[in-house]
């Protein structure tokens, strides 16, 4: 199982000091994690073709690890010919473009997306965003020339070059280092067209796949820095290319402050609502996008779940001392790694530590088998996990209990679609 780390393609680490394998080790997997470069340094793109940076390298480092895994995990007692990839957040978005992109053929046989997707609107630097030009101006660099711009560039530090990055991320607006479209070169491209493209045209990895997002991933909102709704129209998604005021832009804002609001103004009394629209806005369309579609054009099963387990592991929800209920986008992560930040001393027959051993087992039989389902009858796993269906999504309810239903938060996906519908 290849760990790929989280971070909005800026931060992180796959180092075991962050994320340890601890838990999942335990069934009999080998965890191998990597490291990609991040930011300014594995996710700038420059247009001008002639200067040799058409983005995605930090994506091309990890099909580098997964050739790297494929031609030696056998000598670490590991199946070259069983790997899986999974990740959460940005990872889990990166395991979704592995699956989307030529260059990762034949590196894996199974996909984990977790809390992410290639369609999320933030995984995708749109193409008339210039990162390049942005990164100038946060230098003070004048020249609009990219050549110049990037001769202006190579005379920095990399610490000089990491200082702007903070200020050009924006929560809910444009990455400036993330995954790109290439323009076609003689260099062989990790991605050259739009992920729902390649996903409708059926030519990608199609592996079995498990999907999976928290109950109140949107509760990432309260990130120190994010900007405070006031208006409804700023949750009209950027990606759909309308410009604040437009007549479309306030119809897709009338239509999200009646249904959602009541009509009633955005407001901290009811920041609850605006973690729900930011739940299904920046994760959970893009993941029933991606499940919608890949189901039409592949024969291989695709599981979904959805992680309402409130215990007192918690790792984002603690750090932004929330109270309301819910489970904040990565706070499923304590239940699958070890992370330092969550130093606390599991008993494995407290309500915890009965979760980890659930959802580990599940996700490592999936590893294993392409099926999550235990193999013999389990008191431990006592529901039959069934995988989406073109007529109806299957799921697994990942609370105290486990439970299966179809179409989560079914009512909310119909109204994106009937809202955004252009």
């Amino acid at each position: 199982m290849v760990w790929i780390h989280g971070g909005a393609f800026c931060v992180g680490s796959g180092h075991s000091d962050e994320c340890g394998p601890d838990y999942l080790i335990t069934k009999g997997v080998i965890i191998v994690t990597l490291n990609y470069r991040l930011g300014v340094f594995g996710f700038l793109r420059v247009d001008e073709p002639s200067v040799g940076i058409p983005g995605n390298a930090g994506m091309k480092d990890m099909v580098m690890g997964l050739r790297w895994v494929k031609e030696n995990i056998s000598k670490f007692g590991g199946d070259p010919n069983n790997i899986t990839i999974f990740g959460v957040s940005a990872g889990g978005c990166a395991v979704h473009f592995l699956t989307l992109s030529p260059l990762a053929k034949g590196l894996f046989n199974q996909a984990i997306v977790q809390s992410g997707s290639a369609l999320s609107f933030w995984s995708l630097i749109p193409p008339d965003v210039k990162p390049l030009h942005e990164l100038a101006k946060a230098l003070g660099i004048q020249n609009q020339d990219e050549k110049a711009i990037v001769h202006e560039i190579e005379k920095l530090s990399a610490e000089e070059l990491l200082q702007p990055q903070l200020q050009m991320f924006a929560f809910g607006g444009p990455m400036m280092f993330a995954p790109t479209i290439e323009k076609p070169s003689k260099e062989p491209a990790f991605l050259l067209d739009h992920p729902i493209n390649i996903i409708k045209s059926g030519k990608f990895n199609q592996v079995p796949t498990i999907f999976g997002y928290t109950s109140r991933e949107g509760m990432l909102l309260a990130l120190p820095g994010s900007k405070f709704i006031k208006d409804y129209e700023d949750f009209v998604p950027f990606n759909l290319g309308f410009t604040k005021g437009s007549s479309k832009s306030k119809e897709i804002g009338v239509k999200i402050g009646q249904y959602f609001y009541g009509g009633k103004e955005p407001s901290t009394e009811n920041i609850d609502i605006a973690f729900t629209i930011y739940t299904d806005t920046c994760f959970l369309n893009g993941i029933y996008e991606a499940i919608k579609e890949s189901i039409k054009v592949s024969p291989e099963n695709i599981y979904l779940y959805r992680f309402s387990l409130e215990g007192r592991i918690t790792f984002v929800k603690s750090m932004l001392r929330l109270t309301l209920p819910g489970v904040c986008h990565g706070d499923d992560v304590p239940y699958m790694l070890r992370l330092a930040a969550v130093p606390l001393q599991i008993n494995p027959n407290s309500l915890e530590g009965i979760a980890i051993e659930r959802y580990t087992t599940l996700l490592t039989n999936f590893a294993k088998y392409g099926n999550p389902n235990p193999k013999q009858e389990s008191d431990l796993i006592n529901v039959e996990w069934k995988p989406v269906q073109r007529d109806q999504f299957n799921f697994l309810e990942f609370g105290e209990n486990l439970t299966v239903g179809v179409n989560p938060d079914w009512r909310r996906i119909k109204f994106w679609e009937e809202a955004l519908k252009l």
